[in-house]
């Protein structure tokens, strides 16, 4: 009980605060920006610390300045000249590779190299803000496939944007490349679903800027639902969404609206919040490293970032957000595969397919060695039959305009 208490020392908002918020979010077209209190000193005491955060909300509709100087990046890095751009970008791709590039380091007894990253490929985790801080010479080193004393720095992408480094010819023949690296190798070709950023992404990594990939990793979040919610909660969300769905696409039959999008109007408070409480604590733990940091965040984490940013004792911290509870006593291992597959389809997302993922039933074992071929066999077939049984019920339930135009016309 008192491990339990000091878990949720912190505050939370509330169902109906979260649901205002989402309303509120929805309605944003333009980036605002908020210079965030100070963790030490809030009430303007004393003992100010000398770094700050920016803190930008991003809507998910394109952003388009007639002038660059109205860009909102442009005007921050001009008027503030950040030290780190802190992005809501998923870590994962790069990180997993990145891990890959220790473990090689490691075998050739190459000192240069994060020795905890050599044995956590799986963790869904960030070993500390740093791991999540996009190197360009590592992404050299994935690209040329070479170690760090191999490579030539004057002609990678480490020096791209150092003209007195690096020669003009050089430097032209390197952007396609440099621009293809960062889609593979860094977004993994999975975008966010705000435009906005995914610009910011290369306009960064392109310009001298260190950046930060500081959004929550989707397994983390998914190991702590299914670790936290019963699967007959998790059923009853389900229905709940195909039926929401299905009223909404009777009233406005012209207007798209996806499971995710359904899904997070109703239940934000249950699918937003560990995602904010993470960001929350890695930026208080990115930020003392530079005077000030950046932030690029989604429209709907602007306002709860800024009630869950208090110091210590009583704020989120790292270790709190990334806490992954103990599997809920009797669920079968059926039960914790269909868990998750009814979080795929709420959630419009594949996360145990990604490429970057060695063990797609980490909710299960730690270690995919540990689970015998019969067994994975199993748990595969499993999980495609349960995803296939949750979308027939869900089509034949829910009338997509296609399906109602079809039957006026047959009327």
């Amino acid at each position: 009980m008192l491990g339990r208490f000091a878990r949720r020392a912190y505050k939370v908002m509330n169902r109906d605060e979260y649901r205002e918020n989402m309303r509120i979010a929805q309605l944003a077209r333009n980036v605002d920006r908020l210079e965030m209190p100070d963790l030490l000193a809030a009430d303007g005491g004393l003992m100010k610390r000398e770094e700050k955060v920016l803190l930008h909300a991003v809507p998910e509709i394109p952003i388009k300045k007639d002038e660059i100087i109205d860009d909102p990046l442009f005007n921050t890095l001009y008027t503030y000249k950040p030290d780190l751009i802190y992005l809501q970008f998923n870590p994962m791709h790069y990180i997993t590779r990145q891990r890959y590039i220790s473990y090689q380091l490691a075998m050739k007894n190459n000192e240069e190299y994060n020795r905890k990253a050599a044995y956590s490929f799986d963790n869904p985790i960030p070993l500390s803000w740093d791991e999540c801080c996009v190197n360009l010479i590592t992404l050299d080193s994935i690209t040329q496939n070479k170690s760090y004393e191999e490579l030539d720095y004057t002609k990678g992408f480490g020096t791209y944007s150092y003209p007195t480094l690096q020669a003009y010819d050089i430097h032209k023949q390197l952007t396609n490349p440099f621009i293809n690296a960062i889609t593979e190798h860094i977004a993994g070709r999975e975008w966010s679903k705000y435009h906005y950023i995914n610009n910011i992404l290369y306009l960064a990594l392109m310009g001298k800027s260190k950046v930060i990939l500081g959004d929550m990793p989707e397994q983390l979040l998914r190991l702590q639902l299914g670790n936290t919610i019963p699967l007959a909660t998790v059923r009853e969300i389900y229905h709940f969404v195909v039926e929401k769905l299905n009223e909404h696409y009777k009233e406005n039959p012209g207007v798209l609206m996806t499971m995710e999008e359904m899904t997070m109007s109703y239940f934000p408070h249950i699918f937003q919040m560990p995602r904010d409480l993470y960001i929350t604590a890695m930026l208080k733990e990115t930020f003392p490293a530079g005077a000030l940091t950046a932030a690029f965040l989604g429209n709907p984490h602007y306002i709860p970032i800024q009630r869950y940013w208090v110091g210590p004792p009583m704020g989120i911290n790292y270790t709190q957000a990334t806490y992954v509870p103990p599997k809920i006593p009797n669920e079968t291992e059926e039960m914790l595969i269909e868990k998750q597959a009814l979080f795929d389809m709420l959630l419009d997302t594949k996360v145990w397919g990604a490429k970057y993922v060695t063990n797609p039933f980490l909710y299960l074992t730690e270690s995919i060695e540990d689970i015998p071929k019969k067994d994975l066999t199993y748990f595969k077939n499993y999980f495609k039959q349960i995803t296939s049984q949750y979308n027939e019920v869900r089509n034949q339930k829910l009338k997509f305009p296609d399906k109602m135009l079809a039957e006026e016309k047959s009327n």
